[in-house]
C-alpha cells in the first residue's frame, strides 16, 4: 500500500483530507451567504457599480 521511499500515499492521504475538505467547503458556503445579505441591503438589489457587490450568491 504504502512506499516509504518512492511514495504512493494515496490510500493514506485521500481518505484522511476528506473531513477537512467538508468542513472547509461548508464554512466557505455558510460565509458566503452571511456576505450576501450585506451586500444586497448595500447594493439595494443591484449589482452596484462596476458589479462591487456582486457575489457568487447573486449569480445563482
Amino acid at each position: 500500500m504504502v512506499q516509504m521511499g518512492g511514495g504512493n500515499y494515496v490510500y493514506i492521504t485521500l481518505p484522511l483530507l476528506k473531513p477537512v475538505t467538508f468542513f472547509v467547503v461548508a464554512v466557505g458556503v455558510i460565509g458566503t451567504f452571511q456576505l450576501f445579505e450585506q451586500s444586497y441591503i448595500f447594493s439595494g438589489g443591484t449589482d452596484g457599480p462596476n458589479n462591487a457587490t456582486l457575489t457568487v450568491v447573486l449569480l445563482i
